[in-house]
């Protein structure tokens, strides 16, 4: 039998079928074997006779009408061979009519014998073929329960019609019994989410695909009832798929297929001890991407990662997101669970060095599992070129006019293309009138929304915004000109420069007469200064409650009170806050001071000190951080010592107050052995006793005699504008002493200096000096003692500290000529700067010379007002990568003049290293 059309195909065609010619053609007897049924006769059709041939009438001309003609009704009237249970049905099913609903249609019982049915048609059209099939309350039964026969053949007419049917005999009778089956299962393992367990098998209930999904009501558990179902027997079997799936013998369980004969309502408990396979599932992924802007149409973002079937691949069609004009875009795929590693990249074409990947610090991971949506941001591309198209805006905008004070501002997502969104972009105004005012800047292709707001310099709010929608600009070209007019304003803000008078009132606790309460906060001129005479507050007589008042513009300020140090603030976490929008009287109250400041007048503070036996000519001495005093004089409080030299006392006047100090002999060099300073509190007069075990060193007799000592010292060869020089305790650390300047030997690699110091012990370390600046030899400091036995000292320097360059190296002038402050001379012609090597550090200055003074900068060449890159063929000045015979010159730079006068202006290389180094004109 011909295979039954789909509903959805048969529908489709007899919609076809309305919009079918005016008339129906005629057919000749070859081409179809029918019943024709025209208006007013009844055809009598057996299986047994042969078809008629015949051609149908011609519809009227009204059918040419756009309109749909009349639906036509055919009834059928069938005769069967023997009468059906009761639970038995006739069907009619075929290519034949207009059933929306089923592809076969049930038919009506009239006798015993007699069944009948309408069919509704919509058109005349045929042949189309039909059969009569036995079925059950729920549907026919298919090809094993069909007439006996070939398919019947019929032709609608232009009217409504009969057709007389008689059946001979059926396949098969269908059993007269239904029962309700069971089906329960146990499985070895639990299944994903999204899999399920199916009953297949070959009876006709387990529906066209032969499968039944059952439900889970256990982890290993799952359970289907069938309903209705024939008596017989029939084979089944349990396999797995996702919802709705088709069925796949590749996911059925191993073994024989099971076999039951239906002979009652039953429940079949069954186990399952393996299946095939398990279906890999795919889970739905979107991905969301923005990116910093807008791309051009040429341009493709890839996903690229460690994917199914396309590991690392570049450019792989699957995994190329939809152009978007703006700055997101959105990718749907399937993949199956796993970890997944990905990044982005960019195109213009598919050529393999073509791929511009995102900047990021490393892989992203995708974790699936389920559906899963991702939402990612590229920062930017390695080659930031690709998303830099830029536009040129011009904005003239019409608005209401504006105060002198105020100014018409841009808000939106976009500012000229150095990505400050969100903020707010003044225009010009461009007429007197204040009602014309433009902008020019660039921005790159986007799509973005913006407001006109009005502000002022010291504030910009959304409160002063235009009336009306959010506009919009799509910017596709490189020139973009739009003309917008503003109706009205939200509001018009405030002249920044009123202001109202705010008083404050405090009640606090009882405060010293030698205190005051200050309000310090965002709105003194030198915000939060707690002790701002202009800010002051006026106590009444009890020092409880304090008054100020002040004159303040609009706006929030913070403030908090204050005893004039934050150490003695009010013991309050947070700031307080005021808007001022007008006059107000402000009221509050502290509760407690954080601590009230120490009385001010000073106080005598006895130090009385022990000691080993001081030699006679040295003095003991306190220092630190006391008043006006900041560890800068080793010697600045004498004590007096008692007649052994062993108690020392002096008497300070102190503040109230914390201080750290120490005990010397006069000098650094001779201050107490102990690591951190001592400290003491001090809060009213007192006497405190100190111990000094020992001293770091004593300090030489100055009456005896000094000795000639020589210190030798081997170091790395030294450039001939660098000077080698000793410095110690001896000579109080002071450093470029000429007196301490060592010679060297021809190769620089030794240097000596005899010179004469008084007995003692010293420590001492070797420095060298370009006349500027100093280094250090690295390493801990030397000790020397000199007395009669001492011998030259022969030391080894074996690095410094630090690299330093000449500073009178490569001097050119390069023009001389009269200038007054603010000037700028520009270079004519260039200069060419070569070095034949480039350390870290190597650099250009520029020097400006008259009869009275000497200026030096560091030299900034400028290119249209921007930073000019210091590189020719590849090399970066200074870069610190050595090239030979490598030059840069700078054809365009300025000098800015600082002072009047008339000058000749050098410049100079100067460079870490001992290379040649010269400049010359261009």
């Amino acid at each position: 039998m011909k295979k039954l059309l789909s509903f959805i195909t048969f529908a489709l065609l007899l919609v076809s079928c309305k919009t079918a010619t005016s008339s129906t053609p005629e057919l000749s007897s070859s081409e179809v074997s029918s019943t024709t049924v025209s208006s007013s006769e009844s055809i009598n059709s057996t299986v047994s006779s042969s078809s008629v041939s015949s051609s149908s009438s011609s519809t009227s001309s009204e059918s040419s009408s756009s309109v749909l003609p009349t639906e036509f009704e055919v009834t059928f009237n069938v005769t069967i061979p023997k009468e059906l249970s009761s639970e038995t049905f006739l069907y009619i099913k075929g290519d034949n009519y207009y059933n929306p609903n089923k592809v076969s249609h049930k038919l009506n019982k009239v006798s015993a014998l007699t069944w009948t049915t309408t069919l509704g048609f919509s058109q005349i059209v045929g042949p189309y073929n039909y059969n009569y099939v036995l079925g059950d309350v729920t549907s026919d039964l298919g090809n094993n329960y069909l007439e006996t026969r070939q398919e019947r053949s019929i032709t609608i007419g232009p009217s409504n019609s009969t057709v007389t049917d008689t059946i001979t005999a059926f396949n098969n009778i269908p059993a007269t019994t239904y029962y309700d089956l069971t089906f329960q299962v146990s499985i070895p393992e639990e299944l994903p989410a999204r899999l399920f367990i199916y009953l297949v098998g070959n009876h006709t209930e387990l529906s066209s695909l032969n499968m039944y999904k059952m439900n889970k009501i256990s982890a290993l558990e799952w359970q289907v009832e069938l309903n209705h179902i024939l008596e017989g027997s029939f084979s089944y079997k349990y396999a797995v798929g996702e919802e709705d799936a088709e069925r796949n013998t590749e996911y059925e369980e191993t073994g024989e297929a099971r076999v039951i004969n239906i002979e009652t309502s039953r429940q079949f408990n069954d186990t399952v001890s393996s299946f095939k396979n398990i279906p890999e599932l795919l889970y739905d992924i979107t991905i969301n991407i923005t990116f910093d802007k807008r791309l051009t149409s040429d341009f493709i973002i890839y996903l690229v990662g460690d994917f199914p079937d396309a590991t690392w691949i570049s450019g792989n069609a699957l995994y190329a997101f939809p152009h978007s004009i703006n700055n997101e875009a959105t990718l749907h795929l399937q993949l199956p669970a796993g970890v997944y590693e990905y990044l982005y990249n960019v195109s213009d074409t598919l050529e393999a060095d073509s791929f511009n990947w995102e900047v990021h610090s490393n892989n992203r991971t995708l974790t699936v599992s389920d559906d899963v949506i991702i939402n990612d941001t590229i920062s930017g591309w390695e080659n930031p070129t690709i998303s830099q198209v830029l536009s040129t805006l011009q904005i003239n905008a019409t608005v209401p006019a504006v105060p002198e004070y105020a100014s018409v501002y841009m808000f939106g997502d976009f500012i000229d293309g150095t990505d400050l969104e969100g903020e707010y972009i003044k225009l010009n105004v461009s007429n007197s009138q204040r009602t014309e005012w433009s902008l020019e800047t660039s921005i790159r292709l986007g799509f973005y929304t913006y407001q006109f707001v009005l502000g002022t310099e010291e504030e910009i709010s959304l409160a002063n915004i235009e009336v009306g929608d959010v506009r919009t600009l799509d910017v596709l070209t490189s020139l973009t000109t739009v003309f917008p007019i503003v109706n009205e304003w939200t509001n018009i803000p405030t002249d920044p420069n009123a202001t109202y008078e705010i008083t404050f009132i405090v009640d606090t606790p009882f405060v010293p007469t030698w205190a005051s309460v200050f309000i310090t906060g965002t709105m003194q001129e030198e915000t939060w200064l707690a002790n701002d005479s202009n800010y002051e507050l006026t106590p009444n007589e009890a020092r409880t409650r304090w008054t100020i008042s002040k004159e303040l513009k609009k706006g929030l300020y913070e403030y908090k009170y204050t005893l004039g140090s934050w150490t003695f603030s009010e013991d309050r976490e947070n700031n307080r806050n005021i808007i001022v929008s007008e006059e107000a009287i402000i009221d509050d109250e502290v509760t407690s001071w954080k601590a009230l400041p120490p009385n001010p007048d000073p106080v005598a503070v006895t130090f009385v000190l022990q000691t080993p036996i001081i030699p006679l000519w040295a003095e003991v001495y306190i220092a630190g951080n006391f008043e006006g005093e900041s560890w800068t004089d080793p010697n600045a409080n004498v004590l007096t010592p008692n007649e052994a030299r062993t108690e020392w006392t002096t008497t300070l006047q102190l503040l109230s107050n914390s201080y750290e100090y120490k005990y010397t002999l006069g000098s650094w060099s001779y201050v107490e052995d102990i690591a951190e300073p001592r400290t003491i509190t001090v809060s009213e007069a007192t006497i405190h006793n100190d111990t000094v075990n020992n001293f770091i060193a004593f300090p030489p007799d100055p009456d005896l005699l000094p000795l000639s000592v020589t210190f030798v010292v081997s170091t790395p060869i030294v450039p001939s504008y660098l000077n080698v020089y000793l410095a110690g305790s001896f000579n109080e650390w002071q450093t470029k002493e000429n007196d301490y300047l060592l010679l060297p030997n021809e190769t620089r690699t030794q240097w000596s200096l005899t010179t004469d110091i008084i007995p003692g012990s010293y420590e001492y370390k070797y420095h060298i000096s370009n006349g500027l600046d100093i280094a250090w030899a690295n390493g801990a400091n030397l000790s020397i003692t000199v007395n009669n036995e001492t011998v030259p000292t022969t030391d080894t320097v074996s690095s410094w500290t630090a690299t330093l360059s000449n500073p009178d190296y490569g001097w050119y002038l390069v023009g001389a000529g009269s200038f007054i402050n603010g000037d700028e001379w520009s270079i004519s012609g260039g200069i060419r700067f070569t070095v034949n090597t480039a350390y870290e550090g190597d650099g250009v200055e520029y020097m400006l010379i008259n009869q009275e003074f000497i200026t030096g900068d560091v030299f900034k060449f400028t290119d249209n007002n921007e930073p000019q890159t210091w590189i020719d063929s590849g090399w970066d000045f200074g870069s610190g990568s050595a090239f030979a015979n490598n030059y840069m010159s700078i054809v365009d730079g300025n000098v800015l003049v600082n002072e009047t006068g008339l000058y000749d202006i050098y410049f100079k290389v100067y460079t870490n290293s001992t290379y040649s180094c010269w400049i010359s004109k261009v």
